[in-house]
């Protein structure tokens, strides 16, 4: 008869083989499965994950609204198998992704068709327009700065022997808008958010 003795590990030992009982080894997952089996999400935490997952589900919308801009409302009605409630807070985090999104650039008037095509747009419609009108103006501004940016430029070149008609100096292609613009634009910005 053998007997069995403790390893190192608290494992029986079989005296007369040496090897280690191998049934009595639990593994990393049997003993996470032991000490988690009563574990449960609590309701905030089920909110939480459901939220984010939500908040993913907005993102790909958004993008695929500003890959095809022309079928908002087929992107829109691709939602059909969401249930209402879930659907409801899809919309709700999209506008939110919008407007944080909105471009300084002229890419910003494509940007605000879209969000006026959304359930959103037509209550905030006189806030967009605003935004689109400080926008407007704030793009015209830089582009006469850019002209005075790239007539300096020329010059600058001009004296280091660099000129005609096929010189083009580089010039950022996205300036920023002016500081009074980016402040008007927040503003209107926590408009549309309320």
């Amino acid at each position: 008869m053998s007997g069995l003795g403790a390893g190192i590990f608290g494992a029986p030992v079989d005296k007369e083989t040496g090897r280690k009982a191998v049934t009595e080894i639990k593994s990393t997952i049997d003993l996470i499965m032991e000490r988690t089996r009563g574990m449960r999400l609590s309701r905030e935490e089920k909110e939480d994950v459901r939220r984010e997952e939500m908040s993913k589900r907005a993102k790909g919308l958004r993008l695929k609204l500003l890959e095809a801009p022309d079928d908002v409302q087929a992107a829109l009605a691709s939602m059909t198998d969401v249930p209402e409630e879930d659907r409801q807070l899809i919309m709700d985090l999209l506008w939110v992704q919008m407007v944080q999104a909105i471009p300084s650039d002229e890419r910003a008037l494509k940007h605000l068709s879209i969000m006026a095509d959304l359930p959103q747009g037509p209550g905030k419609a006189d806030v967009l327009n605003k935004v689109r009108s400080v926008l407007r103006s704030g793009i015209k501004h830089r582009h006469a700065d850019r002209k005075k940016m790239l007539n300096t430029e020329r010059k600058r070149l001009a004296s280091f022997g660099i000129s005609g008609t096929a010189v083009v100096p580089r010039l950022p292609k996205n300036a920023v808008l002016d500081a009074a613009t980016m402040s008007e634009l927040d503003h209107l910005k926590k408009d549309l958010l309320s």
